[in-house]
């Protein structure tokens, strides 16, 4: 056995080239060993490169290819997949509930308590099986001696193995059936035997793989003396042995590779160095060759050039933040280096999915600053159209069944296609679902089965029933049928919208009583596939998708199989069996692809770049954390060689360190995007800092890790990324003008219009009473949408899902005004009450018919007041089209009786309402003829205002018409209610400043009321003042009026 070191991975790839030269006859495939497929993409390209040509080669990992050698030195190997992992899971999940009482097992039945909740037991049996699993890769001994000496160990862990060996020679097997430990000792002796063995490759080639297990360097040693076995290994210093002396960061960070080493000398192999120095005084390299001697730079620290700039650090605020820096020095490379590609770059994570959408936000803006990149190592369910709406079914079989977590289904187009719906639809449906009155919840039996009482209302059946009587019925909001309230919502070809829906939902709702039930892993297996093929349409786009689901129920079905377990399960371990299986499934697209490589930050992957970029290296992020288990006997009895993540995340570290050529920038969220407190970077990155401040020193005799340490601004259009003087550059065209907004001197707020409009078409002298009104109401949006047709109104509000336990402002006022018509129409309100439940306007059982009764007390009151208002018999309404000068009103007057027109409304007095009126009064009492009243009486639930006749009602009209063409051509300054406490306490006598005190509370708000400052306001006046003395003035001018014929 041959074993290749060196410093640097193209010189191992040069002695690979040199070992395999010689070509095999033609239809024997070259075997390497690779621990990733990055790496077996990387050399295919470059020895394709070297040779011209490169085909025939077969990349297998470590333990394909053991399994390989296994079947091939012993032809009739026996079956060992009862004790792989995947079906050594199952067979302990069988097995354990068997033998729980027994005192060996005592401390498993305690956790598992006396429910031995399914998942539960099968997360123990995953975690014990893989456990299992290492014993026999890193402990072979021990399994020999648990099976050889049953008096010496009694542990539950000695115990469940020789049941699992027993289990295994039971009669329905035909037979024992072999684990590893078996086979690894009849191999070697079949190897020892040192007879010709037909089918073994003539040479094996294990390149850049940092660790193996030891006996799988024992099982390669054995294969060495009949095939030419070689390792490439990647090695910062020839001094690796612990008896010399070694650099500090490669003693710290590179344990794995020493222990490694340290194994293969057991084997006795033969050593071929191919270690050499970079060529260059740059830090980078510096710092690689300090490695490469094995001790640090020498007493003095070594100077640095501070134009130098082939080792970064950059403190940024957010994830973001990275992205951004790190695109605007990618930029300055570019520019710098013409003969650096995308390809030379290579971008790590530790958490790529985490910043994979910011990576597409930044760098996929095809701009001139556009940089070709693609993302590898993201899960399958990132887009996904099938895998993520497919565990999002089989999640609502726990959940209530919420309108938006059955709608957001829909938003997949693979469902859509499924059941012939369109994006276009969905909104149609929200609209249809939210009037209906659909919350959550099948229909009343389901709820029962959530231990709730039984109620229709609310439930999906409840909404449906509506929308269907309602496109049935030709109408009637006011009947009911069989208690369903219709809804005429769906009319004409909507109806196949609502047909669909309908399939989809039947569909839906009998699937998830299916995974409500416990089945067998076959019934399991089958059923998922039916569910997969009954949502989900198999286009170009899915079926990739729809195969790994399918190839993993497959799996799933021939494993329980092997390990005999039939015994009926619920959906939580099925499904959490099948997101691993899906998520292990997954080969990643995009590695080493021709652009910039975004991947994770993954063991084995020390492929050489130019540049390297390390992302979100904060405290806590790398190494990673890794709890042991509490029976894990190999952490409590470590041997050299063991599996380490941490110690596999130290090396990685250092194998980045190795393999950036050029230049190597790391970054880290090291300031707090809240309060701005400064957090620390890795533990890696300060070992790092600290040794380069100990060796090395800046030119101008600051220290390396303050010099190195690029601490940047939250924002990216900050003025310090476009000051020439620093080092800190941005390309970013846009955010220049805004940094140079920054650095100006504060500039006032233009404001949205200039200069007044011209004048409107003549289509607008003419309006309405009610348009008037709205008008008034709210001068800002009137002129923004009716004359500019702009809409500025946010966004619709979120879809509930939960019934309603109280009413709002709007359902209160909407049920008061119908139980007041109810009552003035001499209809009982007790007798209506099934109406408003069916309507799905109260919230369910006791709650709904107390809220019910209680507004229709406090109604009743009101009623009677209105009653004797309206006892008389009421004058002929007043049909006008009221002229003043080139301006007309049109309308209707109503409600008017002898003494006076009245207007009732069942909420409280505020000055739109006061205003409202106080308009229809001032047309009373401008077209009104001689024989009809001038007063205006009011009713409100906390009040009755009187207005008393307007002997100049034209003038006024006139002044709050002019007032209308004026807010058509620029905006009007005058809001209501902060108008009315300005004018009401000029009107009272107060001072302007405590009048200007009172409008100010009504404009800002507080807590209870939000204020007038919309939307619609804030583009109008945003620039400034609102509550000018024009506002002073246009309040005086409506409101005075008004407060002095009040009474």
């Amino acid at each position: 056995m041959i074993i290749h070191t060196s410093n640097r991975l193209e010189t191992l790839l040069d002695a690979l080239a040199a070992s395999i030269v010689k070509p095999l006859p033609p239809l024997e495939q070259e075997q390497i060993l690779v621990q990733s497929h990055g790496m077996g993409r990387w050399l295919s390209i470059n020895l394709a490169q070297k040779f011209g040509i490169w085909a025939n080669a077969q990349y297998r990992f470590p333990r394909e290819m053991v399994q390989r050698l296994y079947r091939t030195c012993l032809p009739g190997l026996p079956d060992t997949a009862a004790f792989e992992p995947a079906v050594l899971q199952w067979r302990i999940m069988r097995l354990l509930p068997t033998v729980l009482e027994q005192a060996a097992f005592q401390p498993l039945q305690q956790y598992l308590g006396a429910e031995m909740e399914p998942l539960k037991v099968w997360q123990l049996a995953w975690r014990i099986a893989d456990m299992l699993d290492q014993y026999q890769v890193y402990r072979p001994d021990w399994i020999r001696q648990w099976e050889t000496d049953a008096a010496s160990y009694t542990h539950w862990q000695a115990c469940l193995w020789r049941l699992l060996i027993a289990d295994s020679n039971n009669a329905e097997n035909n037979g024992k059936l072999h684990h590893q430990v078996d086979i690894q000792q009849q191999v070697l002796a079949h190897l020892h035997q040192k007879q010709k063995i037909f089918g073994l490759p003539r040479r094996l080639s294990i390149f850049g793989i940092s660790a193996l297990p030891p006996f799988y360097l024992e099982l390669f040693a054995a294969l060495s003396p009949h095939c030419e076995v070689s390792l490439f290994l990647l090695s910062p210093s020839p001094s690796w042995h612990p008896s010399r002396q070694q650099h500090p960061l490669a003693h710290s960070m590179g344990k794995l590779n020493q222990d490694f080493l340290q194994l293969l000398e057991t084997q006795q192999p033969r050593l071929q160095a191919h270690f050499q120095p970079g060529s260059g005084k740059n830090l980078l390299l510096a710092l690689q060759n300090t490695m490469l001697a094995g001790q640090d730079s020498g007493r003095h620290p070594r100077s640095v050039a501070l134009d130098d700039h082939s080792l970064q650090i950059h403190n940024c605020h957010s994830p973001l933040r990275e992205i951004e820096v790190l695109h605007d020095h990618l930029l300055q490379l570019f520019e710098a280096d013409p003969e650096l590609k995308p390809s030379d770059i290579l971008v790590m994570t530790p958490d790529i999915d985490a910043y994979a959408p910011l990576v597409q936000a930044v760098f996929n803006s095809h701009n001139k600053r556009y940089i070709p990149s693609t993302i590898a190592d993201r899960s399958q369910q990132h887009d996904s159209q099938v895998i993520t709406p497919f565990f999002k079914l089989l999640a609502l079989s726990r959940e209530r069944l919420p309108k938006s977590a059955v709608l957001s289904l829909l938003e997949y187009d693979s469902i859509l296609q499924k059941f012939e719906l369109h994006q276009t639809d969905q909104d149609m449906l929200s609209l249809w679902l939210e009037r209906s009155g659909v919350r959550w919840g099948e229909d009343e039996t389901s709820r029962t089965q959530l231990d709730l009482p039984e109620f229709r209302e609310n439930s999906w059946q409840f909404g449906l029933d509506r929308l269907l009587l309602g496109y049935s019925m030709s109408s009637a909001d006011e009947v009911l049928y069989q208690g369903i309230a219709p809804l005429a919502q769906v009319e004409g070809n909507d109806s196949v919208v609502l047909g669909k829906l309908l399939d989809f939902l039947k569909a839906l709702f009998s699937r998830l009583q299916d995974l409500k039930q416990s089945h067998t892993p076959a019934q399991w297996a089958d059923l998922l596939q039916q569910i997969m093929l009954e949502f989900f349409q198999a286009t170009d786009n899915t079926q990739r998708e729809m195969h790994h689901i399918r190839a993993a129920l497959y799996r799933f079905q021939q494993e329980t199989e092997t390990a005999q377990f039939q015994k009926k399960q619920p959906l939580s371990v099925v499904e959490h069996w099948l997101q691993q299986a899906v998520q292990q499934n997954a080969i990643s697209p995009g590695f080493l692809s021709g652009k910039l490589t975004f991947s994770a930050l993954l063991p084995m992957r020390s492929i050489p770049f130019k540049v390297i970029a390390l992302l979100g290296m904060n405290d806590r992020s790398w190494p990673r954390s890794h709890k042991t288990l509490g029976f894990d006997r190999i952490a409590v009895q470590p041997r050299t060689g063991d599996r380490s993540r941490r110690q596999d995340d130290r090396y990685l570290f250092l194998e980045t360190l190795l393999s950036a050529r050029q230049s190597l920038y790391i970054s880290y969220v090291g300031q707090n995007i809240q309060d701005n407190s400064l957090q620390p970077p890795s533990v890696l990155v300060s070992e790092l800092l600290n040794y380069l401040d100990l060796h090395f020193v800046m030119a101008n005799g600051i220290a390396c890790k303050t010099w190195l340490t690029r601490q940047h601004a939250l924002q990216a259009y900050s003025p310090c990324y476009f000051n020439p003087e620093l080092d800190r550059l941005s390309y970013a065209q846009e955010y220049l003008a805004a940094s140079r907004l920054l650095q100006s001197a504060p500039v006032a707020k233009s404001p949205f219009i200039r200069k007044p409009l011209p004048e409107p078409d003549s289509a607008l002298r003419s309006l309405s009473l009610k348009q008037l009104q709205s008008f008034f109401r709210n001068p800002s949006r009137w002129l923004l949408q009716e004359r500019l047709k702009l809409q500025l109104d946010p966004d619709m509000a979120a879809s509930e899902d939960n019934e309603a336990l109280h009413l709002s402002g709007l359902e209160a006022f909407s049920l008061k005004n119908w139980l007041l018509k109810q009552q003035l129409d001499d209809q009982s309100t007790s007798d209506s009450y099934p109406l408003v439940l069916a309507h799905g306007q109260l919230p369910p059982g006791a709650v709904g018919a107390y809220r019910y009764q209680q507004t229709a007390d406090e109604i009743e009151q009101f009623a009677a007041q209105v009653r004797m208002a309206s006892a008389a018999t009421p004058l002929e309404g007043l049909e006008f089209q009221y002229i003043s000068e080139n301006r007309q009103i049109s309308g209707q007057l109503q409600g008017i009786y002898p003494k006076y027109l009245l207007r009732y409304q069942v909420s409280k007095c505020d000055a739109n309402k006061l205003l409202r009126y106080w308009l229809e009064h001032l047309l009373l009492n401008a077209i009104a003829p001689e024989d009809y009243p001038r007063e205006s009486h009011l009713l409100f639930q906390n009040e009755n205002i009187l207005f008393k006749p307007v002997d100049d009602a034209r003038d006024q009209l006139a002044q709050l018409l002019d007032l209308y063409w004026s807010g058509l051509q620029s905006p009007l300054p005058f809001f209501p209610k902060s108008s009315y406490a300005f004018a009401q306490k000029i009107h009272q006598g107060k001072s302007v400043e405590d009048a200007r005190r009172a409008a100010r509370t009504q404009w800002e708000g507080n807590l209870q009321w939000p204020g007038e400052q919309d939307v619609w306001s804030q583009r109008c006046f945003g620039h400034g003042e609102a509550l000018n003395e024009a506002f002073e003035s246009i309040a005086e001018q409506v409101f005075l009026p008004l407060l002095v014929h009040q009474h």
